[in-house]
């Protein structure tokens, strides 16, 4: 939980990179930082999936439900 937007988006590009090496436990990570997610995190997380949503993935249109 940070509100730099240089921290966020380094975390958020890292996630999006482990979600391509190691899906299920990043996803796992993912979910259980939505569960308190303040505003930054929900960004974060929102960032992290993008890739995912751009092909249209089951689990980041979920997510990103979610996170509205």
């Amino acid at each position: 939980s940070d509100d730099e937007k240089y921290v966020l988006t380094s975390v958020a590009n890292h996630m999006g990179d482990m979600l391509k090496l190691n899906p299920e436990p990043t996803k796992e990570r993912l979910i259980a930082w939505s569960a308190a997610a303040d505003k930054p995190t929900r960004w974060l997380i929102r960032h992290s999936i993008r890739n995912l949503r751009k092909k249209g993935d089951a689990w980041a249109m979920e997510m990103t439900k979610f996170l509205q």
